[in-house]
């Protein structure tokens, strides 16, 4: 038997009210398209990362070099999804200077915080490699 995506799907736990571009500590949760196992396997308990999960490892780490308004926590990549928790720590700073570059398919979204900023570069950047 495998596993009950229906039975264990959640809905959205977002506040309805909350600013999320606020200072303050965020857990994320990115998945590949099709759950498809793209950054690796397990073995033996082990999450060992392949090309693409390098990348994605990589780039996650580069976010809180490029971005002097977060802070990164712990992370994790796994063979369909990553899971990090990054803090706002400068709510002013953020989106000053994003600029989606051509082609990237990312407009820039009104408003600051990890979406529109740190999101729309991270995704398509670790994307970027895998060509």
């Amino acid at each position: 038997m495998g596993f009950d995506w229906q039975r264990y799907h959640r809905g959205s736990i977002r506040l309805k009210n909350h600013d999320y571009t606020s200072n303050g500590a965020y857990f994320i949760t990115m998945c590949t398209k099709n759950r498809e196992w793209l950054f690796g396997e397990i073995l033996d308990g082990k999450m060992i990362l392949n090309e693409m999960g390098q990348i994605v490892h990589d780039e996650w780490l580069k976010t809180g070099e490029l971005r002097p308004y977060v802070k990164l926590d712990v992370f994790v990549v796994m063979p369909d999804h990553f899971h990090g928790i990054i803090q706002i720590i400068n709510k002013n700073a953020a989106g000053n200077g994003f600029k989606p570059t051509a082609g990237n398919g990312f407009k820039p979204t009104a408003g600051n915080g990890f979406k529109p900023t740190v999101g729309n570069g991270f995704k398509p950047t670790a994307g970027n490699g895998f060509k």
